[in-house]
């Protein structure tokens, strides 16, 4: 598994390589939403790489996993504007880029659907956006 480990990390600085997510978000850019406790928990924007998942997808040449990826924004700018650009640019990270990976490649990531809601608190818009692709190793 440690094929999925590699994945997430080279998701993460694919998307700290951006230069667009970066000026939006600075380095808040998250494997997991930081605990309460952290002090960066409650500065926005930021950015957290959510939920995975994937299955087999090997043939007899070649070791696969189809994979999903769902990454989550959050903002507290008036309006959805702010969520919405960053989703722009988690999509210039990673749609349709190959992004190296130390036991194999992603031999795609394709941007599958985004949303935006505005959480409990009214004051926060979470925006989500989710890709599909394959992780060819081995």
């Amino acid at each position: 598994m440690g094929t999925l480990v590699d994945f997430q990390s080279a998701i993460w600085r694919a998307l700290q390589a951006e230069p667009t997510l970066t000026a939006l978000v600075s380095t808040r850019i998250f494997d997991d939403t930081p605990h309460e406790s952290e002090t960066t928990s409650t500065v926005f924007p930021r950015v957290t790489i959510g939920e995975q998942t994937g299955r087999e997808d090997g043939s007899d040449t070649h070791d696969a996993i189809a994979i999903s990826i769902t990454i989550h924004a959050w903002s507290r700018a008036a309006g959805r504007k702010e969520c919405l650009n960053i989703l722009s640019a988690i999509n210039t990270a990673l749609h349709n880029k190959s992004h190296a990976v130390a036991t194999g490649l992603i031999v795609f990531l394709l941007y599958d659907e985004h949303e935006t809601q505005r959480e409990p608190d009214g004051e926060t818009s979470h925006g989500i956006i989710r890709f599909s692709g394959l992780l060819q190793y081995g």
